[in-house]
């Protein structure tokens, strides 16, 4: 059933995913330079969103750090769904699935939005 539950998500990971390739590619001309920009921020998000390494007892700079990447909220979403109901839930989550999720989505519409202004400039000014 965890598998379903992360099933149920991919539409939201995939969009939200998406939003950051239209950013990307309203910034970056170059596919060979968005290519290392994409690396560039996956690869921090990915050890920053306690994809890898748990964040719940970060402070410092690597809690700022760890909030604002968008990534933490999409792995602490799934992680609300996998762990619902596990005695171990408030140890595994930091924050309610409502507060993810709403998140997730405002982070993927400003992506979006931004996105999009900035690559129909860029195509006008050609």
């Amino acid at each position: 059933t965890d598998v379903g539950h992360i099933l149920m998500l991919a539409p939201i990971i995939c969009i939200a995913g998406g939003a950051l390739g239209i950013l990307f590619i309203s910034i970056v001309d170059d596919p060979q330079q968005a290519s290392q920009v994409g690396t560039l921020v996956m690869l921090p998000q990915m050890f920053l969103a306690g994809l890898l390494i748990p964040i719940g007892q970060s402070s410092g700079v690597l809690a700022i750090l760890s909030h604002l990447m968008p990534m933490t909220y999409v792995a602490d979403l799934m992680r609300n769904l996998v762990f619902a109901g596990h005695p171990d839930y408030t140890e595994m989550v930091l924050y309610s699935p409502a507060v993810d999720l709403t998140i997730t989505i405002l982070v993927t519409l400003v992506f979006i939005i931004l996105g999009t202004v900035l690559f129909v400039r860029r195509e006008r000014i050609r």
